[in-house]
């Protein structure tokens, strides 16, 4: 149904994926889902890369069908500043460099949150109550 949907649209479809293994759910199945999808070619996403199950070796298992990375600052909080967790943002933010792969932050909820991400990441989207829905990173600089 969603790659029907996609081939009627001009807007990319995600699929994505979150960290709910379960029973009946193994992580193989994730990773044949996620090669199923990008089959059809739909984009991949996983879901709060570097949290819960979604480990770095998780996430590595299904590398060749993902298309973007999700960073989840929320799965972080309480923090002081973003310093305090920029060694987990630099690793995923150097792995989509590296692999090719978009990277998406979620839980921008502060001016100072927003700033500090333009000034040092070239990220493809933003989101979170900062900016009320998903942006890309040059439309968040116009709007606020």
């Amino acid at each position: 149904m969603v790659t029907d949907v996609q081939d009627h649209t001009k807007i990319n479809l995600f699929t994505e994926l979150t960290e709910r293994l379960a029973s009946g759910i193994s992580a193989e199945s994730l990773v044949r889902a996620a090669c199923a999808f990008h089959k059809r070619g739909l984009l991949v996403c996983i879901d709060d890369v570097g949290t819960g199950q979604n480990t770095p070796q998780m996430v590595l298992s299904m590398n060749g069908s993902v298309d973007e990375y999700k960073f989840a600052f929320q799965d972080f909080r309480p923090y002081d500043n973003i310093r305090s967790i920029e060694p987990q943002l630099d690793f995923w933010y150097h792995l989509a460099q590296r692999d090719h792969k978009m990277l998406a932050i979620e839980g921008v909820e502060t001016k100072a949150e927003l700033t500090e991400i333009q000034n040092k990441y070239n990220y493809d989207v933003v989101q979170g109550y900062l900016l009320g829905r998903p942006v890309l990173l040059s439309s968040a600089t116009d709007s606020n």
